[in-house]
């Protein structure tokens, strides 16, 4: 059973009153809504504050910077630029990162934790797992992660269109500061950047900002939601343990698994937009919102033969959405998987995971399925 709860169950397009949009599970209508030029990605509501930049000679100018480069809330020519630069960049950024390199970071770390005392492993290790190699793509220190990651998520959460003007000034400098910072970072790494084509000969464009703020953040975030499920998944059930250390490394079945089973995602919207979108044997209006269930539709039986069973034989037949699918594929799911496979090679090589005497706190997010905290024991292996 699902720490979480119980996925929506898979059934034929439905509305929601209270959400306000259509809700979608089955695996053929997501992807169909993930791949469709009809379903396209929320735009941020900053269209104010960009009005009011260039009505006030630029005021906002780090603002608009920031939010037309997050490939996330793009669409259309400036998406596919973004994304080709983002790619490139990211290209790189694996070619320097070579499973040994995650493997080693992975190990320091494993080589630090507490042994046979309960500890948070979101603030113990995955966190720490995670952040440098991020960090060091965008020649960022921890506080300078931690800066990026805490000062994005204030920027969104605490959003609204329409704000005073000393609110929009107060997320400006903010903005401002993110901005400076990155493009520091950038300029140290500027190697990597020079490797992917920019739209100018500057090593440091709006479109690095946006790739490097949205991995930092998002992204960041995502890998150590999923790394905590997958330790939580592991704690709770010894005989997968077992098994993999038996696989002796052939994790990335397990890891499939894991990503369509106990995936961090558990739902993305869309909106309709350009014509009315047939979906499910029904018509689903232009304008309408769509909440695309990622987590009902790795759940489904027409996709998954004996869906609610974890199968590491399991191939296929279905191409896994937690990555998402289409124009907005995820950019990093190479390099997660790397690091996810090094950091659990590294812990399961040394320990047996166990509960910790606590219940893990989960976090409130109703889109992504996270834990703030989740105490764990390690009992080292015997010989």
């Amino acid at each position: 059973m699902s720490p979480y709860g119980p996925p929506h169950p898979v059934c034929d397009p439905i509305y929601d009153e209270a959400a306000r949009a259509y809700i979608i599970t089955r695996y053929r209508d997501v992807e169909a809504c993930l791949t469709s030029p009809l379903a396209l990605a929320l735009t941020f509501e900053s269209d104010l504050a960009f009005e009011l930049s260039r009505r006030m000679s630029g005021r906002f100018n780090n603002l608009e910077a920031l939010f037309t480069s997050l490939i996330l809330f793009l669409e259309g020519p400036r998406h596919r630029a973004s994304r080709a630069r983002g790619q490139a960049i990211l290209h790189a950024a694996v070619a320097n990162n070579r499973y040994a390199t995650l493997l080693a970071i992975s190990e320091r770390i494993v080589a630090g934790l507490p042994v046979e005392a309960e500890f948070d492993a979101v603030s113990g290790f995955c966190n720490p797992v995670v952040d440098p190699v991020l960090g060091a793509m965008f020649g960022l220190d921890q506080p300078g992660v931690d800066f990026i990651a805490t000062s994005m998520r204030d920027l969104l959460s605490q959003w609204r269109p329409m704000m005073r003007l000393a609110e929009y000034d107060k997320r400006e400098h903010v903005v401002a500061d993110m901005l400076q910072r990155v493009a520091a970072g950038i300029e140290a790494v500027g190697h990597q950047f020079k490797a992917a084509p920019a739209a100018s000969n500057a090593r440091y464009s709006a479109a690095d900002a946006g790739v490097a703020i949205l991995l930092l953040t998002l992204a960041n975030a995502t890998l150590k939601a999923f790394l905590g499920n997958v330790l939580h998944l592991l704690a709770t059930t010894p005989r997968l343990q077992d098994a993999l250390r038996r696989r002796r490394g052939d994790l990335m079945p397990f890891i499939a698994e894991c990503l369509r089973l106990h995936g961090p995602i558990r739902f993305r919207e869309r909106v309709v937009a350009g014509g009315d979108l047939a979906l499910g044997g029904r018509v689903i209006p232009a304008g309408a919102r769509l909440r695309l269930m990622l987590d009902s539709a790795g759940r489904d039986p027409e996709a998954y033969p004996h869906a609610e069973t974890f199968d590491m034989a399991r191939q296929g037949p279905a191409p896994l959405l937690a990555f998402g699918a289409g124009a907005h594929l995820c950019l990093g799911r190479v390099l997660a998987q790397m690091q996810t496979r090094a950091a659990l090679s590294a812990l399961l090589e040394k320990f047996a995971i166990e509960p910790g005497a606590q219940p893990p706190i989960i976090g409130a997010d109703p889109m992504n399925k996270a834990f703030v905290a989740l105490p764990l024991r390690l009992r080292p292996l015997t010989a």
